[in-house]
């Protein structure tokens, strides 16, 4: 192209724009930007998506009714009813509620705790959610996610001593009648129903004059020794017009007051007609055998001063000593060398114990966890079960760890933690020397209530010939059985090691 003043003239040149790197940014950062876009709406999905601890819910609900089951409380009496469903924001979860009939023999307050303490191995909470004396609301959660609402029922049922008492007062006037104290000097009241919130007993008074050639202190001796097999205690009270209340206590409550006032004039001995003696005396008849009593002391070996208390008991007394405790060797060799029976406590699934029997276990792991603990408390003769609700359940199991001893010098005594223990029946099909626990005497500390389980371990004795009975290591238990087991033997009842009956 030319141009007509300046002559001829070049073609423009213009440098291309770089188009293509524009668009490569421009693509990045539409691409950055929602890649960081889906990313808060994703992250946002995922903060606001409901948690779903259904499943684990319902498992801790199985752990609630275990823990309930490993603290002696019968299935029967744990009523489980259907869930409730539970959806927020936050989660999905089931909400079970528990109705439970806590036997008299377990104490409410610390099933409780214990419940409690289980439930903070799972990281939940338990709250107490109302009380009226006679039962007791918690609610147990995991964070806020209530799922589980347990009522503990506790029907206190008060022991009747009207009868026992009522004997007690029919004795009483035997003796005094026995020491020629004429009916119609002797003043009896009508029985006095009294109670408080466990028991119910009557109150009898009587007002005599004291016997002949007795004091008050000296007849209350006398009633002290005669009466003795019904468990009682005599005391002296001063009276009003130089008189005194003779007091006889039975289980803690005053069953008779007498009021001895002085002695009649003494008169001459009764004429008494001579009987005439049969030719021949016949040949007395053969005692029955007498009733035998079994206490075996559970958990020892942990070497605290209950332990040296309770070397101090009657060495009937079997003492099973757990495996692994600080003390359980010298305890067990120093128990044997004072002459009682030592047998080990072997932990057994749920036991909560370091090593135990479990059910997952196979026959040489269950071998040498015997072989184990039995090292460890030296001497021992038997094995009853620490614990075990869920091992002595099975049978599987039970038959494999039975299997391991019967070829031992060993007897087995089934603890009955569970009504559901198959433990006894299969020692007994191996033909291993058995026997099962009927009484726990310490599920509560109350030296009345040890008592009162003493009293029924006694009872079952006279009923069965025989019957065993366990409590712990515990200073109350110690205290009340270092009052008991002497009385024993004036009641008719031998105090024996669990070896002797076993069968």
């Amino acid at each position: 192209m030319s141009d007509p003043e300046h002559g001829p003239t070049a073609e423009p040149t213009f440098e291309k724009p770089p188009y293509r790197w524009i668009r490569v940014m421009l693509g990045l950062g539409v691409s950055v930007a929602v890649g960081v876009y889906c990313l808060v709406v994703l992250s946002q999905y995922f903060v606001s998506r409901p948690v779903d601890l259904d499943r684990y819910t319902v498992s801790l609900a199985d752990v609630v009714q275990q823990a309930l089951e490993d603290n002696r409380v019968p299935l029967s009496q744990i009523s489980r009813g259907e869930p409730t469903h539970n959806a927020t924001q936050e989660a999905f979860w089931y909400t079970f509620p528990f109705d439970v009939n806590v036997p008299p023999t377990v104490d409410a307050k610390g099933l409780a705790q214990l419940l409690g303490r289980e439930m903070l191995r799972y990281s939940a909470s338990m709250c107490l959610v109302s009380d009226d004396g006679s039962q007791t609301e918690w609610a147990i959660s995991l964070g806020q996610h209530e799922f589980a609402r347990v009522r503990l029922m506790q029907k206190i049922e008060r022991s009747d001593l009207t009868a026992a008492c009522a004997n007690i007062a029919n004795e009483v006037a035997a003796a005094l009648a026995k020491r020629d104290v004429p009916a119609e000097a002797i003043v009896r009241s009508d029985p006095e129903l009294l109670g408080d919130e466990r028991t119910i007993w009557c109150l009898t008074t009587f007002e005599s004059p004291t016997p002949a050639s007795e004091t008050p202190d000296s007849f209350a001796a006398l009633l002290d020794a005669e009466l003795a097999a019904l468990d009682i205690t005599t005391q002296t009270r001063p009276g009003p017009e130089a008189k005194t209340t003779v007091v006889l206590t039975y289980r803690g409550a005053e069953c008779v007051n007498l009021v001895l006032g002085p002695a009649l004039e003494p008169v001459g001995p009764p004429e008494v007609e001579l009987a005439t003696l049969p030719a021949v005396a016949e040949a007395p008849a053969p005692e029955p055998p007498r009733p035998r009593v079994a206490v075996i002391l559970d958990d020892g070996g942990y070497g605290a001063e209950v332990d040296d208390a309770a070397l101090t008991l009657d060495s009937h007394v079997t003492l099973s000593i757990l495996p692994g405790a600080d003390e359980s060797a010298a305890t067990a060799k120093r128990a044997g060398e004072l002459g009682f029976e030592v047998i080990l406590h072997l932990p057994m699934e749920r036991a909560d114990f370091p090593v135990q029997l479990t059910t997952d276990m196979t026959a040489e792991e269950m071998a040498k966890v015997i072989e184990e603990a039995l090292a460890q408390v030296p001497g021992a003769v038997g094995i009853n079960n620490h614990m075990g609700s869920v091992f002595t359940a099975n049978a599987d199991a039970m038959h494999t760890f039975l299997t391991a001893i019967k070829d031992q010098p060993l007897y087995f005594i089934d603890s009955r933690t569970t009504p559901r223990t198959k433990a006894y029946d299969i020692a007994q099909e191996l033909g291993i020397p058995s026997a099962h626990r009927n009484v726990f005497l310490d599920n509560e500390s109350n030296p009345m209530y040890i008592r009162g389980q003493f009293d029924e371990l006694v009872d079952v004795a006279r009923e069965k010939g025989y019957a065993i009975g366990i409590g712990h290591f515990r200073v109350n238990t110690v205290e009340v059985l270092a009052k008991l087991l002497p009385k024993l033997k004036d009641k008719g009842i031998d105090l024996v090691p669990a070896s002797k009956v076993v069968q």
